[in-house]
């Protein structure tokens, strides 16, 4: 009877372990690569030592580009204003409360994998990078069916700008300042 009682309990575990296995499997996301964007209402807002705005149309020092990592470097858009600025799904717009432009855009990855980099090109010699550490969950916020991709560090030339398991859609800080100076870049919270 105990003999009975042992090989029940190890069958048992055996069936569990199984179970267990294969719910596991069936919540893994697919590795597709497939490419995907995550809306961001972060303001990156580029600065020198004195404090003055590097995206300003009376400085006009930079103009950034988003690119994932090819061998050919996007041209520099043509900036006719700050309302018209417009590459890569990245906009430039004006803050009337810090008086500075900022530089917006939606963070990207590929379907499956946890991290994904990119970069952006600042100027001739200067490529900054921005990378994503990613969390999957299933079922959208909105009740809806699919796969969505929270993000739970990113880090801008290395530094992190937003860690945790904050699964908000809202992005904290919201404004970041980046410091460029001689091709050093620091980054604060508060102008």
């Amino acid at each position: 009877m105990i003999i009975m009682k042992n090989l029940i309990k190890i069958l048992l575990t055996f069936v569990s372990i199984i179970a267990i296995i294969s719910c596991e499997e069936e919540n893994e996301i697919p590795k597709t690569g497939e490419p995907f964007w995550r809306a961001s209402n972060m303001k990156f807002y580029f600065i020198n030592q004195s404090g003055e705005d590097l995206l300003s149309s009376e400085n006009n020092e930079i103009r950034p580009i988003k690119f994932d990592f090819t061998l050919d470097i996007p041209e520099q858009e043509t900036y006719m204003d700050s309302i018209n600025y417009f590459s890569e799904s990245s906009s430039i717009s004006y803050n009337s409360e810090f008086e500075k432009y900022y530089w917006q855009t939606p963070i990207n990855g590929k379907e499956g994998y946890l991290s994904h980099q990119f970069y952006v090109f600042i100027s001739e010699g200067d490529i900054d990078t921005i990378r994503a550490e990613f969390r999957y969950t299933t079922g959208a916020y909105d009740g809806g069916d699919g796969i969505y991709a929270n993000i739970d560090m990113l880090t801008y030339n290395g530094i992190i700008i937003r860690s945790g398991e904050n699964t908000s859609t809202e992005f904290i800080p919201e404004n970041i300042f980046i410091l460029k100076e001689n091709g050093k870049t620091t980054i604060t919270f508060e102008d």
